[in-house]
């Protein structure tokens, strides 16, 4: 057995277990890939949105989220197997803001069976952004190559070390592709921009160029099945086909239809003939074309400006479909789209997602299983309300809909509970116009205090709790208002328990504890000008503390705590810490780095600890002492964070954390270093019952794991950890690493 002892300091552990975020917003900017990339069974559909690179698998008539990375500046995706292993990576090319000084480029290769961070990565030598990027064996030797693209230049890395081979300086440009244009075993490297480039990147040479680029837009493969594959360009109304091995060209025109805003070569209606595929700029349709010009079949597309196409069989159903995105360049919704070229019918679309994210976790059927609410902030691009989802761990959404209203206004927090004593557990979204309940079975909107659009009834700062806190069998909502008050509300329907207020300023967060053991729950409630501490029960004041700054809450039995943030940027925070029964100061904190936007109480390995989270990190406090106490912080930094709560998702006695972004929602395992990795049962030893505890998650009820489940120690929980302890406890394979 592996002890839990471990001769350093801790840290905080995160082990990603689940992530979902915006899949819709300028979705296929970063290209489309669609390939075999998470399971044997279809293709699936890989991109980026918002900086975040995914994976769809289709099951069941839909495409589940199956991998999401978070936040990685992803710009283009390409997908190959780099090292030879037999299954295909997801390489994302990114870049910093380009406003960012300087510029940093990066290429990272991904195992989308897992939501860990990359397993290998390099950066640019430059400080250029990353346009284009392309995985092919483009030098004939036994491995793959990943070429990547700037404005000025062409990197070509080995795919399995990453190690840099060859620099085309000065041949850059927007788009890169690899295809044999001469069928002589020899596959060239294409490049578009202001002017057209092909390399030879076995003899690292320039080839030959053309003028002024191929178009617009770029594909390449052999449309004329001469055996040679072809570069096919696309510009307002023409598509040029240029042949490489001939050095001539030919054309033609999509006059009757609008100009070319993407453009890629597939066999779109399975004649075994590839066609040169066209998406119109403004609405219109997807297009295949034969080499002649003429069209062959189309697809409707009910968005305006389609940002890339694919053709593909991702459902698996035999026949081959096509995919693109659009929406990017009007307002309202962005979508990824599958579509039927016989039936020239939409199969299927992305919902079209806006952050902040919000979310929480509860058992809402009663079946002893968690799920996950996500609350998102509005939808089709703010030009819709903000929208739910329920989720389980596995990439299936149980359930989704709108806040009922046509407000623009942001949807900014979700809680969950028993609010009326039905079967089901409820859930509750809150926007500046009000609230709306909804049974936690089946996601019907069960009561929402909605008066009109704009009519303001809540603050535009709008925490919502979901506690008991008149010991019956109910929980109630406690909400903050308009008019800077408290109001807690029945559950069951908008009818006012208690109410407070207006207290002395604007309301920024709640957090609700019995905070002096009196068996009385105690609401902590931040405002612009102090804070206060009331009894949950009637609303009757403890204390008020005239404070100035932005005010983040926490409270846990015993000990609150706050922080309040200076005006100044970057928004220098103050952490202060307080006893729950005499309300005097603990501890305190001055000049923190960076505003705390969230902070929460947590036990790990039987203490309390304040976790907060700044813009770059989260910080882990110990309740209790006295001074400034060190700080424990995470294996790994954290984007800004709009949400941050706890709960026991997996069923082990143990908190998971679930932490939220603009962009995203992450389910992450949390602990502490110190717990020894392969214990996946969380007993502190590592033995055959946790390779019990791995293939129940993986195969069985999904029941019981933490930190520990993370047995090889790549950041995520994937059925090799299985594999690899099942090694170690056989004694074909090493230890766990510690």
């Amino acid at each position: 057995m592996v002890s839990a002892t471990i001769a350093h300091a801790d840290a905080l552990r995160r082990v990603p277990l689940y992530r979902t975020g915006i899949v819709s917003d300028g979705v296929g900017t970063a290209n489309i890939v669609v390939a075999n990339v998470y399971g044997p069974a279809t293709a699936d559909l890989v991109s980026c949105s918002g900086g975040a690179a995914y994976a769809l698998s289709y099951s069941s008539g839909v495409y589940k989220r199956v991998w999401y990375t978070g936040d990685v500046d992803c710009t283009a995706v390409a997908a190959g197997d780099v090292n030879g292993d037999g299954s295909i990576e997801v390489v994302v090319a990114g870049s910093t803001n380009e406003y960012s000084t300087p510029v940093v480029s990066t290429v990272q290769v991904f195992t989308p069976h897992g939501y860990g961070p990359a397993r290998a990565a390099v950066q640019l030598p430059v400080a250029q952004a990353i346009t284009d990027v392309a995985v092919a064996n483009v030098d004939a030797d036994p491995a793959i190559e990943i070429v990547v693209l700037t404005s000025a230049n062409a990197y070509v890395y080995n795919a399995a070390t990453l190690a840099l081979e060859w620099t085309a300086t000065g041949r850059g440009g927007y788009m890169v592709a690899v295809g044999d244009l001469e069928a002589d075993g020899a596959p060239d490297i294409v490049i578009n921009g202001s002017e057209g480039h092909v390399l030879n990147a076995a003899a690292q040479e320039y080839k030959w160029g053309y003028v002024g680029g191929f178009g617009h837009y770029m594909a390449v493969g052999d449309v004329d099945s001469d055996g040679r594959a072809e570069i096919v360009g696309g510009t307002h109304n023409n598509v040029r086909i240029v042949h490489g091995d001939t050095f001539t060209t030919s054309t033609f025109t999509t006059s009757s239809y609008q100009s070319v805003a993407a453009i890629a070569v597939g066999d779109g209606n399975g004649d075994g003939q590839l066609e040169i595929i066209t998406g119109d700029d403004q609405w219109g349709a997807i297009r295949g074309w034969n080499v002649t010009g003429v069209q062959q079949w189309y697809v409707n597309n009910p968005e305006h400006g389609v940002s890339a196409v694919a053709v593909a069989d991702p459902d698996g159903d035999g026949f081959n479909e096509a995919v693109w995105g659009a929406g990017l360049t009007s307002s309202g919704t962005d979508a990824l789209f599958v579509g039927n070229p016989s039936t020239h019918a939409v199969e299927w679309q992305t919902s079209d997602q806006d952050g902040s994210f919000y979310s929480t976790a509860a058992d809402l059927d009663r079946d002893g299983d968690l799920e996950l609410i996500v609350a998102m902030g509005s939808s089709d691009s703010g030009y819709a309300p903000g929208a739910f989802e329920v989720h389980d761990l596995q990439g299936n959404v149980l359930g989704s809909g709108l806040f009922p209203s046509n407000s623009w206004d942001q949807v900014m927090d979700v809680a969950a509970g028993q609010l009326d004593n039905d079967a089901a557990l409820e859930f509750v979204l809150i926007n500046s116009d009000g609230l709306a309940v909804y049974d936690g079975v089946t996601y019907a909107l069960e009561f929402n205090t909605v008066a009109g659009i704009y009519s303001n009834t809540l603050s535009n700062l709008a925490p919502v709790l979901v506690r008991n806190v008149d010991g019956d069998a109910m929980d109630e909502i406690i909400i903050a208002t308009a008019s800077n008050g408290i109001q807690i509300l029945n559950g069951a329907s908008a009818f006012v328990q208690a109410s407070a207020g207006p207290l002395n300023g604007a309301i920024t967060d709640m957090a609700i504890a019995d905070l002096d053991g009196d068996s009385v729950l105690d609401l902590v409630v931040g405002t612009t000008s102090g804070f206060y501490v009331l009894r949950a029960s009637n609303l009757s004041q403890r204390i008020y503390t005239a404070l100035s700054g932005y005010k983040t809450v926490a409270a846990t039995a015993g000990e609150f705590a706050l922080s309040y943030a200076s005006n100044n940027y970057p928004y220098p925070s103050t952490l202060v810490a307080y006893a729950g029964g005499t309300l005097l100061e603990r501890w305190r904190c001055d000049s923190l780095a960076s505003q705390i936007v969230r902070s929460r109480y947590v036990t790990l390995d039987g203490t309390a600890r304040l976790i907060t989270a700044d813009s770059t990190q989260l910080l882990a406090y110990p309740a209790g002492g006295s001074g400034c106490p060190a700080t424990i912080a995470g294996e790994f930094p954290q984007a800004a964070v709009s949400d941050l709560e706890f709960a026991d998702v997996t069923g082990d006695g143990r908190p998971e954390m679930l932490l939220s972004t603009y962009g995203s929602t992450h389910v992450d395992l949390f602990g502490l270093d110190t717990d020894p990795r392969g214990d996946a049962d969380s007993d502190d030893v590592v033995h055959d019952a946790d390779m019990d505890a791995l293939s129940r998650w993986f195969y069985g009820d999904r029941q019981g794991i933490g930190t520990g489940a993370d047995v090889n120690g790549d950041f995520s929980v994937a059925p090799d950890d299985l594999f690899y302890l099942i090694n170690y406890r056989r004694g074909t394979g090493a230890a766990p690493p510690q």
